[in-house]
């Protein structure tokens, strides 16, 4: 049997020393008890070797509660002892003393102590404002009764005037009769407050007067007169009800209480708390949980709307590459025509490649591995270059595109080119995709003043006339996934995460992004950034690196170069472009082939290894190991690149660990390859 015992010592609301003691056993309360003890206070010692006439005024200090029945207890043990008896009068007197503490007592009990928890208040001042009535007749009872205790033992607690074998003080004629008027007054109060009431219509009367208008009826059907006794028929000896009370304006929860007392099938007890912070939090928590639940629902939706958006547009360039395929093949004899088809080709072939880096991009920016390289940007020029990504875009379609840039001045600044790049080209194709034929695009650049030293504060402002957007998609507009409910938005291709991106690199370069957009009268889109100015040094660094890049431009003819690669179509492509530029490639299909082919040849044979990272048999980054370990005077600086189209930081790591010597990613750059392999291939 499980047992657990709960003491609770020094509680609350007690003249004096109380404490609570219950013990639960199997889930069952056992024992439930409440003591108020009587610790010594050593009184006793303070009458020893004192007169007896000193007796009732020490006595009068025992406790401030029962004063009064210290003192005339104290009297009438004297006057025992003695053998005195007093006069009616002064026996009457003494009772109207304790009268007046009962009134004291039982008053502040009632309605200080008590009546705040029957009413679900943690105190007596909420009582005070939210009933001030019932309050003022209470504090007038008791008022009474410290009138009473003044006149008649000289102050309202601890008597003075009150003295054995004697009357209390004297009180006239005209006294009696007003404290009797303000009895008369008080007596109906009175007897209300503690008289055994009719449950039922004091229940109907509570119900009316503090219980909510919506919570009514089921507080009547559950606790009414009818319901509470057929509740107790039926053998409920505990039970609750919680409902909402009003307090002046505001609500409050309650939780009443009903406990039937053992063995007395007639009583039972109410106790009422407020439990309004308890229930705020739950309310507060369950808000959250459902918020939390509603944004899940809706992500979810969201990604099940992007998959099947993205199978739309990955579908739609995939086609168009092999549907003008098809056609160039069918017409190898006219070469306008294959040259058209191939121009198509690549543009699908970029448009589908955008599709893959915005899913990378996201994944890089929840993964926190979004890195940026700086290099310095000419800002004007940087929004020029969009002008003519754009620019036969809108004149296809009769959109006005224009660009207004202010005489900055500071034109020059390091941040890094890509992600600027992006977040110009997904605001101002955004703008452009969404406005319709006829309408206007404008792209601004301004450079706002009180920027840091060393700083500049640059806005970007694009504003179209197009479709618009509803308020509740300005919310989400910057959430993954989200397109506008609007007819026209769901035409237009697109993966749902450009503005996405965009929001988080402006975040990440400490800039700011606002929107505003009305339905059909289009949409402003304003970016802040902190662009670092660029300096001498800055600039100096540039023309070295224009400098070196014109180096790179030299002839490769002769260099032999391994291509490793198990598709056969990517190594067919890397080596016929190889031949363009001069080189003698060589092929490998697998790692465990390059390795091979490396170790069969004279040292420094190989200018450089083209490495693709993920092959059968063999991968890249075990395949250059090998190589490095080669006893070979070569094995440690032969240049290998390593061709991946794992885009993460993660892959790119595991290339640099494994030894090789650059990278570069699918689907390759050609300048970029030959820019590597200029920088890592010695001039012979």
């Amino acid at each position: 049997m499980a047992a657990t015992e709960i003491s609770v010592d020094h509680i609350a609301r007690v003249e004096g020393h109380g404490d609570i003691r219950l013990v639960i056993e199997d889930g069952q309360v056992t024992t439930c008890e409440m003591a108020v003890v009587e610790p010594a206070r050593l009184f006793e010692s303070m009458v020893r070797g004192r007169s007896f006439e000193e007796v009732p005024y020490i006595a009068s200090r025992v406790c401030g509660i029962c004063s009064s029945s210290h003192v005339v207890t104290d009297l009438r043990a004297i006057e025992q002892v003695f053998g005195v008896e007093v006069t009616d009068r002064t026996e009457a007197l003494r009772e109207l003393l304790l009268y007046g503490s009962y009134l004291q007592n039982h008053g502040t009990h009632l309605f200080v102590f008590a009546a705040p928890d029957f009413l679900g208040h943690k105190s007596v001042f909420p009582l005070a404002e939210g009933n001030p009535e019932l309050f003022e007749r209470a504090l007038g009872l008791k008022a009474l009764g410290n009138e009473l205790c003044t006149l008649v033992g000289g102050r309202s607690i601890h008597p003075i005037t009150a003295s054995w074998a004697a009357s209390p003080t004297q009180i006239s004629a005209d006294e009696y009769l007003r404290l009797a008027e303000a009895m008369d007054d008080t007596r109906e109060f009175a007897l209300a407050s503690v008289a055994e009431g009719d449950y039922p219509a004091a229940m109907e009367r509570y119900v009316d007067t503090f219980v909510v208008v919506e919570d009514r009826a089921r507080v009547r059907a559950e606790i009414g007169g009818e319901a509470l006794w057929r509740r107790l028929e039926a053998g409920e000896t505990d039970f609750s009800v919680g409902y909402r009370r009003l307090f002046g304006d505001e609500e409050q929860y309650v939780e009443l209480r009903i406990i039937r007392l053992p063995q007395r099938d007639s009583k039972v007890i109410l106790a009422a708390r407020n439990v309004t912070g308890e229930m705020r939090e739950q309310l507060r928590q369950k808000v959250a949980l459902q918020n939390a639940l509603d944004l899940a629902e809706h992500a979810s939706q969201a990604k099940s709307t992007f998959l099947t958006n993205m199978s739309h547009d990955f579908r739609t360039p995939m086609n168009s590459i092999s549907g003008f395929a098809s056609i160039a093949l069918d017409h190898l004899n006219d070469t306008d025509r294959v040259r058209d088809c191939l121009r198509k080709i690549m543009l699908s072939s970029d448009h589908l490649l955008s599709l893959v880096n915005d899913i990378l991009d996201v994944s890089r920016i929840e993964s926190g591995k979004m890195s940026f390289n700086e290099d310095i940007v000419s800002l004007p020029d940087a929004v020029i270059e969009v002008q003519d990504m754009f620019d036969e875009k809108a004149e296809a379609v009769g959109i006005d595109l224009t660009i207004d840039v202010d005489s900055l001045a500071h034109p020059q600044v390091v941040t890094d080119p890509l992600r600027l790049n992006q977040i110009l080209v997904n605001t101002v194709g955004n703008a452009v995709k969404f406005t319709p034929a006829g309408g206007l695009v404008t792209v601004t650049l301004t450079e706002l003043p009180d920027a840091p030293r060393g700083f500049g504060s640059y806005r970007m402002t694009v504003s179209d006339t197009g479709c618009g957007m509803t308020p509740e998609f300005l919310d989400r507009i910057f959430l993954p996934f989200e397109r506008d409910g609007l007819g026209y938005a769901n035409k237009t291709e697109g993966t749902g995460l450009g503005m996405t991106i965009t929001k988080s690199l402006v975040d990440l370069m400490g800039g700011e992004i606002a929107v505003e957009s009305v339905v059909g009268r289009g949409s402003t889109f304003a970016i802040t950034l902190p662009l670092r100015v660029a300096d001498a040094d800055d600039l100096a660094e540039a023309r070295e690196k224009a400098e070196a890049a014109e180096r790179c431009q030299r002839d490769f003819t002769g260099c032999k170069v391994l291509v490793v690669d198990d598709d056969d179509l990517s190594r067919e492509i890397l080596v016929e472009i190889l031949k363009d530029y001069g080189f003698k490639p060589e092929e490998a299909r697998d790692g465990d082939a390059a390795v091979r082919k490396v170790a069969s040849v004279e040292p420094f044979y190989y200018d450089a290894v083209l490495m693709d990272m993920r092959m059968p048999r063999m991968d890249g980054d075990e395949a250059t190991r090998e190589i490095r370990a080669l006893d070979r005077p070569d094995a440690a600086t032969l240049p290998i690149i390593a061709e991946t189209a794992d885009a993460f930081e993660e892959g790119q790591r595991r290339a640099r660990d494994a030894g090789m010597t650059a990278l570069t990613t699918k689907p390759l750059n050609i300048h970029e390859l030959m820019a590597l392999l200029a920088e890592h291939i010695p001039e012979k």
